[in-house]
Formats: structure tokens, sequence, C-alpha cells
């Protein structure tokens, strides 16, 4: 727990915050648990999500609109990963525009 700063969970006191970092406890399991390699993985997918959007985009002349929200999947990335990548590239893609 670290104390101080501004936003994230309410005031403890007067002009203090708390913040807690949750543990990672399905590191190693559902996604790897070296950095490095989990990094280059979710960089994989956003790269091939990107590179499929855009040759999607091209075909059909741009967007047809911008999401209001997403539902992404959140199982293992190995799992849900590349689906996920789309859902995030995508918003990120409006919230740009």
């Amino acid at each position: 727990r670290i104390t101080g700063g501004s936003g994230g969970s309410a005031p403890a006191s007067a002009g203090t915050y708390e913040y807690y970092v949750r543990r990672a406890h399905h590191a190693g399991s559902w996604y790897s648990s070296n950095a490095a390699r989990l990094d280059a993985t979710l960089g994989r997918y956003l790269l091939d999500a990107e590179g499929e959007l855009s040759a999607i985009s091209a075909t059909i002349g741009g967007s047809n609109g911008v999401p209001r929200a997403i539902i992404s999947p959140h199982a293992g990335f190995d799992y849900s990963g590349p689906a996920a990548a789309y859902s995030y590239l995508a918003l990120k893609e409006a919230l740009m525009a």
C-alpha cells in the first residue's frame, strides 16, 4: 500500500490517498510471468490487429462508426489476447479521432 499523491481511492485523511497494487495472481499460468515475454506477446497481438484493421478499413472505405463500448474477453492471453487487441485498438482509434 502506498500513501500520497493525487487521484486514486477516496482520501484516507485530509490530503492523503491510499493506493493498492494488486499482485498478479495468474502470472505464469494464464500469461507469462516474464515481463519482457509478456510485453512482446501483447505488442504482437496489437500489431497484428492494427495491420488487419488497416486492411479492412481500406477495403470498406474507412470506419463505419465510433464504438460506444467494448466487450473484451479476458481469459488467458493465449486464448483471448488477439480478440482483446482488436477491441482495445478500435477504442483507441475512436478516442484519438
